[in-house]
């Protein structure tokens, strides 16, 4: 098995422990995916998320389910619902205004 784009071989990737180019992923993927799947979980890269990012994209998505349930509330007169939505979204914004080391 060789690389079309740099020549690359599958000895030569044996004895050197990496390819030549971004091709040769492609062109070794038959090689190097049960590796993969040996050394780690899976071959999908999940990542992780700061806990204080996840936490605020909470606050941001409340607050933007929040701003559609007031607008909803208004069109349909039920003020009582708009004014306690409209509590809780100053609310949340005040938290959003705090330090970040306070989240």
């Amino acid at each position: 098995m060789r690389c079309e784009q740099c020549g690359f071989t599958q000895n030569e990737f044996k004895k050197h422990g990496r390819f030549g180019c971004p091709q040769c992923y492609e062109t070794f993927s038959s090689l190097v995916e049960p590796m993969l799947d040996n050394m780690h979980k899976g071959t999908a890269h999940t990542g992780k998320v700061p806990e204080r990012a996840l936490e605020r994209k909470s606050l941001h998505d409340r607050l933007g389910e929040l701003e559609s349930n007031l607008e909803d509330a208004v069109k349909t007169e039920r003020y009582e619902d708009a004014a306690r939505y409209r509590d809780e979204i100053n609310q949340l914004k005040q938290i959003f205004e705090q330090p970040k080391s306070a989240l």
